[in-house]
């Protein structure tokens, strides 16, 4: 039996199939109820389960090969590079925006590209700020007491925040359905980072 059967032991498309569905070369003339015909059957039937403990092998395989692929993306999605969650709401940032061009840009340059002042946004600035373990926290604080440069300090609770909340959307955070809060210790954990470190 063993020379009309050469594809005994291989794995091939059909190793999923019925096993009665077996290649011309395992097919066997013997007569039904006769010993050759009971090991023809023995061996389709050693080949089908054969398969299925591939199958149940190779399953849960790709299922973690594909769930640790889609890790990057979901991390990046939940609202940036460290998986932060999504701390300010759309208008928030429209508002930070309107006010970085009054008081701002002239400085930073009108898409946070830098200019006399630094950048606050683009590969090298939060390079850097990954370099320096920034935070969101540590935005806010900072500009709350340093700037605007010609008057610092000036601005507004909410405008400090509203500008944070436009700093976060220019560098990838994606909105959410409540605003940054000045008292939200989850500002610490959001840290200024390029996209897709852990």
């Amino acid at each position: 039996m063993e020379r009309n059967c050469p594809t005994r032991g291989r794995v091939h498309l059909g190793a999923f199939s019925n096993p009665r569905e077996s290649s011309p070369a395992c097919r066997s003339t013997a007569r039904p109820g006769s010993n050759e015909h009971r090991a023809v059957k023995h061996h389709h039937a050693e080949r089908h389960v054969s398969a299925l403990a591939r199958r149940s092998l190779i399953f849960p395989v790709v299922a973690a090969l594909v769930a640790s692929l889609a890790i990057p993306f979901a991390a990046r999605a939940d609202g940036s590079a460290s998986g932060a969650g999504r701390y300010y709401t759309a208008a928030q940032a429209d508002a930070g925006k309107a006010v970085f061009q009054q008081q701002c840009a002239i400085c930073h340059g009108r898409h946070l590209q830098g200019k006399a002042g630094p950048a606050l946004s683009g590969k090298m600035f939060l390079s850097v700020s990954q370099f320096q373990k920034l935070t969101a926290d540590y935005l806010f604080r900072f500009m709350s007491k340093h700037m605007p440069l010609n008057a610092p300090g000036s601005l507004t609770q909410t405008q400090y925040l509203d500008v944070l909340a436009y700093i976060l959307r220019v560098n990838g955070y994606p909105a959410g359905l409540h605003q940054i809060a000045a008292n939200d210790t989850k500002l610490t954990r959001i840290k200024i980072e390029p996209p897709g470190k852990p």
